[in-house]
């Protein structure tokens, strides 16, 4: 018997096999690794507010997100009730069809042998297996991003007619896509594959691409930007610059993923994990074949970056997190080059895909998923950028604060937004949880345990739910900050 079959045999065999996997990993522990995060509740509150006819039915919840993702999670909301789950499933459909795609456009781009394992660092990357199961409006941007890719590399006759599609329907879901719109046009008049004197005879891409983002333009030029985390200015743009110079580490080598659950900065990991990926991704462009692609792969990424800088105000991983996928498919890319010059038709070649695959999925559990579930988060404070801190509050598990809650006939609140969201959003399939719209106005005080002046000293028998690892509850009368 020949070596598993013929090739093509092969690859199905192993793409069957990965997908599975896929699923497996993908749907484990999906509405509690991470626990509703406190953006979540933030979101799920636009859902509940369409579905109850109180806001604006072409409005998302900020003028920059688009309202077609509260529609797409309506009909789980209305089907599973007001929870995490019901929020997550539309980012998993996403996902599935992301596995597929991603597979389509480097198959294309690179050929059959190194999109495998460009498939399998894009998809079994930290960066995709604890992120893209989080149900935020930016978290579809991948998805856009290979819907292009996939039109402009088929041979479809209106293929620029879809790309343009994707591309406005990307930008209207989340105004910082457009840096990715603009890094592959500017990439192909780098590369002349578009001339300048016909730049405007691309009618079809234009009104395809306005199409898509013709209505959320319309809302942008109304209402203008609700949020000061987008808008940018030259003054300003060198220090950027610099911001995400001391972010890259942490960034590009995904261990931020981690440390946003359980709030926890690994600098030797990650100035490892770094390392292996740039040694990676230098072997992608280096060695043949494929070392064109492999660099027009990383100048649109680096056009990305630079824009995306300019745009946002401040940093955070979700703004990047596009360029930290791209990043690891070229590094999957490096390593399937290296085995395919030192192993090729070896048996060892032919088992990798599955080697690799179950290191990356253990990275991720060691690091992430056991950590989670032991502790049920974190309230930590981590780095997330290289200038800036913040709360793994904002992901730890809420279930056990509602459980609480849930028995004590008081009306609670929170100061802190990321927690009052989530409530404000379960609330509304639990009956028993009543949430005061002012402080003033609520029996109870909520708050993470160990973030406010004086918390850690206030014993736990005054507490209503002593038993919680993160959050205080205790009678707002006698909760006093400084």
């Amino acid at each position: 018997m020949k070596i598993f079959l013929s090739k093509i045999t092969r690859t199905r065999i192993i793409l069957a096999t990965l997908f599975l996997i896929f699923l497996i990993v993908n749907f484990a522990y999906l509405n509690r690794v991470p626990g509703l995060v406190g953006d979540e509740g933030y979101e799920g509150l636009s859902v509940t507010e369409h579905i109850k006819n109180l806001r604006n039915p072409i409005l998302g919840r900020e003028s920059y997100v688009s309202f077609w993702v509260d529609y797409f999670r309506i009909p789980f909301v209305l089907l599973f009730g007001f929870s995490t789950l019901a929020l997550r499933i539309p980012m998993i459909i996403a996902s599935l069809a992301m596995f597929w795609l991603t597979w389509i456009v480097l198959k294309r781009i690179f050929g059959e042998y190194f999109a495998l394992f460009g498939l399998i660092f894009f998809i079994f990357s930290p960066a995709f297996i604890l992120y893209q199961r989080i149900s935020w409006p930016i978290n579809f941007l991948p998805l856009f991003a290979l819907l292009t890719l996939e039109s402009l590399t088929s041979k479809r006759k209106n293929k620029v007619l879809t790309a343009g599609l994707a591309a406005g329907f990307g930008t209207s879901t989340h105004f910082v896509f457009f840096p990715f719109v603009l890094s592959l046009i500017i990439s192909a008049l780098l590369l002349k594959k578009i001339e300048i004197k016909k730049i405007f005879s691309y009618w079809t891409f234009i009104v395809s691409f306005l199409a898509g983002f013709g209505i959320q333009l319309a809302i942008l030029i109304t209402y203008g930007v609700e949020s000061s985390r987008m808008g940018g200015g030259m003054a300003s743009y060198a220090s950027k610059i610099i911001s995400l110079i001391s972010s890259i580490p942490i960034y590009f080598s995904g261990t931020i993923y981690f440390s946003e659950l359980i709030g926890t900065n690994f600098p030797t990991l990650t100035i490892l994990t770094l390392s292996i990926l740039i040694f990676l991704i230098s072997l992608s462009l280096l060695l043949k074949p494929k070392r064109r692609e492999a660099a027009l792969w990383l100048l649109c990424l680096g056009i990305f970056v630079l824009f995306e800088t300019y745009i946002v105000n401040y940093f955070h991983i979700r703004y990047f997190h596009l360029a930290v996928l791209a990043i690891w498919a070229l590094a999957g890319i490096g390593l399937g080059k290296l085995l395919v010059k030192y192993f090729a038709n070896k048996k060892v070649f032919l088992f990798s895909p599955f080697f690799v695959s179950l290191i990356l999925i253990l990275l991720t559990v060691y690091f992430a998923f056991i950590p989670y579930l032991k502790f049920e988060g974190s309230t930590k404070i981590y780095a997330d950028s290289g200038v800036s801190y913040d709360s793994a509050g904002h992901s730890a598990d809420i279930k056990p604060l509602v459980d609480c809650i849930d028995k004590l006939p008081k009306t609670v609140y929170a100061a802190e937004p990321k927690i009052q969201n989530r409530l404000l959003f379960l609330a509304n399939g639990n009956p028993n949880i009543k949430i005061a719209e002012k402080r003033s106005e609520a029996n109870l005080f909520i708050d993470y345990r160990g973030e406010g002046p004086g918390q850690e000293s206030k014993s736990r028998n005054k507490e209503m739910c002593p038993e919680l690892n993160h959050f205080i509850v205790i009678p707002n009368n006698d909760f006093q900050k400084n």
